[in-house]
């Protein structure tokens, strides 16, 4: 299963309304950090199939929801559920602290 990349038009339609909570991964192609992060978010697609949705936002290509939503560091992943962010996580973060996040919201 392959991360969603979402664009700024279809935000609202894949995330926002999206049945199942969203994870967005806020990344840029020149972070490091970012690519990092890659292979907890590939893991939790598999962890959680069916009960959540991982995205990414390309936030060079993509600048005016980083700025809608505040982030001012990369990665940063938001948390969706019902259309609102429920939680946010910034820097490389690892499997276990993801997965605590995602369990207290599914």
């Amino acid at each position: 299963m392959a991360q969603m990349l979402i664009r700024e038009r279809d935000f609202e339609e894949k995330v926002l309304k999206s049945e199942l909570p969203v994870l967005v991964d806020f990344w840029a192609p020149w972070c490091a950090p970012c690519q990092a992060l890659n292979s907890v978010l590939e893991e939790l697609e598999k962890t959680y199939e069916g009960r959540i949705r991982v995205a990414k936002v390309n936030v060079e290509e993509n600048p005016q929801l980083p700025a809608l939503l505040g982030v001012r560091s990369l990665p940063s992943i938001f948390f969706f559920s019902k259309g609102a962010v429920v939680a946010n996580l910034v820097g490389l973060i690892n499997l276990d602290k993801v997965k605590k996040l995602v369990e207290s919201w599914i």
